[in-house]
C-alpha cells in the first residue's frame, strides 16, 4: 500500500512564515532591527533580500556577534580582548602557582626541621646511653681494682705481720739460749772464786739464720 502525504509547497511556506514573523512585528516593532532580515527573506516582492541584506548589515553592526557565523572569523578588537583576558588568566595562575610553590617550600623547610631535630634528639639520646654504659662499665672495672688493691693491703699486712711475729719469737729463742736458765729459788750458793775464770759458752757467735729474723 502506498500512503500519499501531501504537505504544503515552497511559496505556501514562504508566505506562512512571513505572515508569522509580520504578526511578531505588528505587536512588537521594536524587533525590526533583529528579525527584519529574516522578514524580509521570507517575502518575495522585487527589493525584499535588498532589504534583507541592509537590514542584516544594520543588525551585525548594532548588536556585533549575535549571529553566529562560522566562516567569519573574529574582528580585531575582539581578538585583542581575547588575547587581553587570556593574558590576565595567564598572570592570576601563575601568581597562584608562586603562592603554592612558596607555601610548599615552607612545608618543605618546616619538616626538615622537624626531621632535623628528631634526628638530633635520636642521636643525643643514644650519646647519652653509651656514655652512661660507659660510666658503669668503668665503674664496675674501678670496683674490680679496687678489691685487688685492698686485698694485696690485706695479703701485704698480714706477711709482716707474720715477719714481725716470726723476728720476735727468733728473738727469745736467741736471748734464752745465751743467758741461760735462771737458779732455782733456795738452792745453796757456792762461794764466789775471784780469781777464776769460765770458758766463755760461745766463743763465736754464729750468724743467725733467715728463718730466725
Amino acid at each position: 500500500s502506498v500512503a500519499v502525504s501531501i504537505g504544503k509547497t515552497r511559496q505556501s511556506a514562504l508566505q506562512e512564515g512571513a505572515e508569522e514573523i509580520g504578526t511578531i512585528l505588528q505587536s512588537q516593532p521594536q524587533l525590526m532591527p533583529l528579525i527584519g532580515p529574516l522578514y524580509f527573506q521570507y517575502r518575495d516582492f522585487p527589493g525584499a533580500k535588498q532589504l534583507a541584506e541592509l537590514l542584516g548589515k544594520l543588525r551585525d553592526k548594532q548588536f556585533p556577534g549575535l549571529m553566529d557565523d562560522k566562516s567569519q572569523g573574529p574582528t580585531v578588537e575582539q581578538a585583542q580582548a581575547q588575547v587581553q583576558q587570556l593574558s590576565q588568566q595567564m598572570q592570576m595562575m601563575q601568581a597562584q602557582l608562586q603562592g603554592a610553590m612558596s607555601q610548599l617550600q615552607a612545608k618543605q623547610a618546616e619538616q626538615q626541621t622537624t626531621l632535623a631535630k628528631a634526628q638530633m634528639d635520636n642521636e643525643t639520646k643514644l650519646q647519652i646511653a653509651g656514655m652512661n654504659q660507659q660510666t658503669e662499665l668503668m665503674l664496675k672495672s674501678l670496683s674490680g681494682k679496687l678489691e685487688q688493691i685492698q686485698q694485696a693491703v690485706q695479703q701485704t699486712h698480714e706477711a709482716d705481720q707474720a715477719g714481725a711475729d716470726r723476728a720476735h719469737e727468733a728473738a727469745l729463742a736467741v736471748a734464752g739460749g745465751v743467758g741461760g736458765a735462771a737458779p732455782a729459788a733456795g738452792a745453796a750458793t757456792a762461794p764466789v772464786d775471784l780469781n777464776f775464770k769460765a770458758p766463755n759458752p760461745n766463743p763465736i757467735e754464729r750468724p743467725l739464720q733467715g728463718n730466725e729474723i
